[in-house]
């Protein structure tokens, strides 16, 4: 069986050689079909003075000159030589591209494959996964929402607008805006109403940035409830929720990032649509003041 030529196609600059090498090859043999050619034109012109006229002598010359003009059997036509180069490319199992490579039109890779480095598709990309454990829930990197709730926009029960003159106030507390209660006494809620992001997926989780003029933040305490409503439904009803304390032991020095994730019943209210109401009171038990300086939901939106 006739042995296949290898090429060395593992590095661009190897690829680059291999063809050099080929187009040589190309030049030669299409320098010794010349040579071939201007022979069989000799002995022609020999033959044709030794045997003028004759019908036989013709046909031998006829057969003469396609002999020489067959090309050896371990040789081969140059364009058919780079079709099965280019053919070994296509069916090898293994083909290790290094550097900066460009696949240009349809490109189809079947199999295991990994890819490596930074990949810039131009165009469709398309692709078919086979099997149920390709992408999972690990491998996807979920996408984050944020809703911000302005201080100065919140309203306070049973008064209207927050203002410096209400209980609570709004005030500027260590250099920044705060919604200040001044004591465990004044616990009036304050409010904010959204509506349910299109964009929304999971996972509703509110978020009260808080100081006080007390260090131990144990007595510092957040209540909160959520209530929704829709669109031409009976009015909701007010769904309380955990109290969240605070941990800080310097929370008259440092703000404390207080996470208030909904219960089961909270987490519900959240559909398509629905508006939002999110109330927010003192409940701490000390005599200091409780500041809320930034209030905030984060969601896992869709990808």
């Amino acid at each position: 069986m006739k042995k296949v030529a290898q090429y060395d196609v593992t590095t661009p600059s190897a690829l680059r050689k291999t063809l050099d090498k080929m187009n040589d090859k190309a030049e030669a043999l299409r320098e010794r079909v010349g040579d071939l050619e201007m022979k069989v034109k000799r002995q022609a012109t020999k033959i044709n003075k030794l045997v003028k006229g004759s019908t036989v002598a013709s046909i031998i010359l006829a057969i003469f000159m396609i002999g020489l003009l067959v090309v050896p059997a371990n040789a081969e036509i140059p364009h058919r030589q780079k079709e099965r180069f280019y053919n070994d490319i296509a069916t090898e199992k293994k083909f290790d591209a290094k550097g900066t490579n460009t696949l240009s039109g349809p490109t189809t890779i079947s199999g295991a494959a990994t890819l490596s480095g930074n990949i810039t598709p131009t165009g469709t990309v398309q692709s078919a996964f086979v099997g149920t454990d390709i992408v999972t829930a690990t491998n996807i990197v979920n996408n984050i929402g944020v809703i911000n709730f302005p201080l100065g926009a919140t309203m306070v029960d049973g008064t209207g607008p927050i203002l410096s003159s209400t209980g609570p106030a709004l005030a500027t507390v260590d250099d920044v805006a705060a919604i200040l209660y001044d004591d465990s006494t004044e616990v009036t809620p304050v409010q904010w109403s959204f509506i349910t992001p299109d964009d929304y997926v999971s996972t509703m989780i509110f978020y009260a940035s808080i100081s006080s003029s007390e260090a131990t933040g144990t007595d510092v305490r957040i209540d909160w409830a959520l209530t929704q409503n829709k669109d031409d439904t009976v009015f909701g009803t007010t769904r309380d929720q955990a109290v969240v304390a605070s941990t800080s032991l310097s929370l008259d020095t440092k703000n404390d990032v207080l996470t208030l994730t909904p219960d089961a019943t909270g987490a519900a209210l959240f559909v398509d649509g629905a508006v939002i109401s999110l109330e927010i009171f003192n409940a701490s038990t000390g005599g200091d003041n409780t500041e809320i300086k930034a209030v905030w939901a984060e969601y896992i939106k869709k990808q």
